[in-house]
């Protein structure tokens, strides 16, 4: 009896590393390809790359790790419902954060201007002189702008040639 359910716990258990070693070991995968395509990027935009390598490691290795565990028979229902409603609270907390970190993804994918472009939006115009996650630095004739990320999804850009 004892001998049997010692054979139970090491078959899930064998199967439940086997299933986070695939985990881990795509979550690599993807973040090395990442990385890899970040490399022939300017420096500002690598780190960008480096961040969503990071993030998709890091979304993957939790999959993993709750895969692991229901395999090991653990009731991950909770669990899951729990991370639900927690990703649902801090969305709506940080609604105008997330809004910017989204825009701020799809200028770097996009590039609708780059370092050094002259812009004008929403009547402030000047040359981008830092493009990060979060806002777009401008530099105007008398002063450095931080325009949020947020804006560029909803207003006119002009580009100076």
């Amino acid at each position: 009896m004892i001998k049997k359910l010692v054979l139970d716990y090491s078959e899930k258990i064998f199967l439940a590393l086997f299933v986070l070693c695939v985990f881990v070991f795509v979550g690599w995968l993807l973040s090395f390809m990442v990385q890899r395509l970040g490399k022939h990027k300017s420096l500002k935009r690598n780190r960008v790359y480096r961040l969503i390598a990071g993030s998709i490691n890091s979304v993957i290795l939790g999959a993993g790790a709750i895969t692991a565990l229901g395999t090991l028979g653990v009731n991950i229902t909770a669990l899951v419902a729990g991370l639900g409603l927690t990703g649902f609270a801090l969305g709506l907390a940080l609604k105008d954060a997330i809004s910017n970190l989204v825009a701020g993804l799809l200028i770097v994918v996009y590039a609708p201007f780059d370092l050094e472009d002259t812009i004008d939006m929403a009547g402030t115009r000047g040359k981008v002189v830092d493009i990060n996650l979060r806002y777009v630095t401008l530099q105007t004739e008398a002063e450095l702008v931080l325009i949020p990320n947020g804006n560029f999804t909803t207003s006119v850009i002009r580009k100076s040639a």
